[in-house]
């Protein structure tokens, strides 16, 4: 929806955190082989891995907040500390 601000739907949800990620993350898939895995966590690309050819080519998960720290302002805090999207 908004991809200036690499946002895909609403609130804040976006696939990378800035340009960077995205850029590193498009050189790492055109870069890859059949026998690699690129990781991803929360955004921001971890690196392509050795892996057989059944395996996926891309592996994503996300740091997810807790309750004890869901407020939005600790939210705020983690997003700009780039580690929770």
């Amino acid at each position: 929806m908004f991809p200036q601000e690499l946002v895909t739907y609403g609130g804040n949800g976006q696939v990378f955190s800035n340009w960077a990620q995205f850029r590193l993350a498009m050189h790492y898939l055109s870069e890859m082989t059949e026998e690699q895995t690129l990781v991803m966590y929360s955004g921001h690309p971890q690196g392509l891995f050795p892996s057989p050819r059944s395996a996926p080519r891309v592996v994503i998960t996300n740091g997810l907040v807790i309750p004890n720290y869901s407020s939005r302002d600790e939210y705020e805090k983690m997003f700009a500390m780039g580690v929770t999207m």
